[in-house]
């Protein structure tokens, strides 16, 4: 039961929507800003906005989210527009879903499934498959009653992509074992990912993963300074699996991966099913924050990216802050220092990019000790072995000794501990 797009988007109408969404006391996000993002990620998933909607309550309705009053204006503006599908900015739960299809007799999408939707859209690869359908099918397992209802009158539309069948006979044992063994294929991937990451520490490479909002531009700086050639798109969600190649800054030899771009109120179930994937942040030396300066609200940005890297638990690796599309914004190349260095760069147009691989050589060095170590000529194996995982500095030779002077960082040091003398 593959994940797939049921239809071709360019062969169906353009479905119309309406956006909902609420204004909560204390919640700390800007619902007008919230439902401009939304409407980004409904155009994304191939829907025409043509109305949005913002109800001011102390909670959701337990109900009907927005409550019966605001339901009723609801569904006289669809009714009066024609709208076929109704866009809600949280994630609903079954009985509000329910609730609301049958007040507005049309088809009713959250959040959450909207996101799923547009990560189904631009899976490719075969992991990145594998872990959408994971996340989705953990969103439609409790959901079974609305969606194979739903699924069995709607042929097409947003929000349908994913493990449907024209028969709509399955059941929640059948989608229990398919998480399973998809659990199970993931897991196996990540086993082969961690050997690979496992070998890569044998030498001195460094691993720099990039993070950041979607659409902030990780995948230009990786074409950029890597001389990749990944797709890049002014859309939303275009990268989902990761990109790792060689980056070379000065003495270091340097790893810099591209990951998928987080969004506020990104799906939990995404977090989960894209572990094998952020795991390459989890493992990495160091990270690379890249951030739209020219985003309106990209403090908002910043913050949401942060709560992910919260969950991640990541925070406490040596973070690099990428301000990047100055040249949109008129502001100058430029570095900060402190507890969190920033890095004021363009990676369309390259400025600032040395800057940034200055900063990045400036905070491995901060990781890295400097030792002097003896080995009898006779063992070449720990010779060879001290090349590929430090950088030597220096090397001379007293009577069947070798005495080097380099640096690595600690871990490695821990291979041929036995030979320091200083």
């Amino acid at each position: 039961m593959p994940v797939q797009r049921l239809w071709d988007l360019e062969k169906t109408a353009t479905e119309s929507a309406v956006l909902i969404g609420l204004k909560l006391p204390r919640s700390g996000i800007v619902p007008e800003e919230s439902l401009a993002e939304l409407n980004r990620l409904t155009n994304t998933a191939g829907a025409k906005v043509v109305g949005q909607l913002i109800q001011q309550r102390q909670a959701p309705h337990p109900a009907t989210y927005i409550g019966k009053g605001k339901v009723k204006e609801a569904r006289d503006y669809i009714l009066r527009k024609g709208i076929n599908v109704v866009i809600v900015d949280d994630e609903l739960s079954p009985t509000q879903e329910s609730n609301l299809e049958e007040e507005f007799n049309c088809k009713v999408i959250d959040r959450t499934r909207l996101i799923l939707d547009i990560f189904a859209l631009h899976a490719s690869s075969s992991v990145g498959k594998l872990q959408v359908e994971l996340a989705q099918m953990g969103y439609y397992l409790p959901r079974l009653k609305n969606i194979w209802t739903e699924f069995s009158r709607l042929g097409a539309g947003i929000g349908t992509r994913g493990p449907g069948e024209k028969k709509i006979e399955i059941d929640r044992r059948i989608i229990n074992d398919r998480i399973s063994n998809i659990k199970k294929k993931l897991k196996n991937i990540s086993g082969q990912r961690h050997n690979r990451r496992s070998q890569r520490r044998k030498t001195f490479k460094k691993s720099i993963c990039m993070v950041g909002y979607t659409n902030s531009g990780k995948s230009t700086l990786l074409n950029l300074v890597a001389g990749t050639q990944v797709e890049v798109a002014d859309k939303l969600f275009s990268t989902l699996s990761t990109t790792t190649r060689n980056m070379g800054s000065g003495k270091y030899s340097i790893l810099l991966s591209d990951t998928v771009g987080f969004i506020k109120k990104l799906p939990h179930q995404l977090v989960e099913a894209f572990m094998a994937t952020l795991e390459e942040v989890k493992e990495a030396d160091m990270l690379l924050h890249i951030i739209d300066v020219s985003a309106d609200n990209y403090r908002h940005r910043v913050d949401a990216v942060n709560e992910v890297l919260g969950e991640l638990e990541v925070r406490d690796k040596p973070i690099i802050k990428v301000y990047n599309k100055i040249d949109k914004v008129g502001i100058k190349p430029k570095n900060k220092k402190g507890s969190e260095p920033a890095v004021y760069i363009s990676a369309s147009t390259g400025e600032g990019i040395d800057n940034l691989k200055k900063e990045i050589e400036s905070q491995l060095d901060k990781r890295m000790m400097k030792v002097v170590v003896r080995i009898p000529q006779s063992r070449q194996d720990v010779i060879n072995t001290i090349y590929k995982s430090s950088h030597v500095e220096s090397r001379e030779y007293e009577k069947n000794d070798v005495i080097l002077t380099c640096a690595a960082d600690k871990e490695q040091f821990e291979k041929f501990k036995e030979y320091i003398v200083k």
